[in-house]
């Protein structure tokens, strides 16, 4: 079991192999790493259903994901995993996320 540690923070292999597994993680974090400003949780589902692949329409695909409904999964799914490992802050105030003090160890695999 490795550990990554950046700047006196480290997270094991294995969580920072979890955090990547989702393409609605790997897609917030990619638009983080290259505004590197806060972003909104509106703008971040905006995005990240902007980089999903062009749904192909068939009687047997569920629909592809709307902005409204890749935010609610943001907000129950996937930024509590981030913040638990301060990857990233979230600031519920202004509804902001941000890079957080553990952001760059699974950046560098982005």
């Amino acid at each position: 079991m490795a550990i990554e540690r950046s700047r006196g923070h480290s997270l094991p292999e294995e969580v920072i192999t979890e955090l990547l597994a989702h393409p609605y993680r790997r897609a917030l974090l990619r638009a983080l790493a290259r505004d590197e400003r806060p972003r909104t949780v509106r703008e971040l589902a905006r995005a990240i259903v902007s980089t999903l692949e062009p749904h192909t329409q068939s009687s047997e695909s569920p629909a592809p994901p709307d902005s409204e409904r890749v935010r609610r999964e943001l907000y129950d799914r996937h930024l509590p995993k981030l913040t638990a490992t301060t990857v990233v802050v979230y600031n519920p105030q202004q509804a902001t996320v941000e890079p957080g003090r553990a952001f760059a160890l699974v950046a560098d695999r982005l």
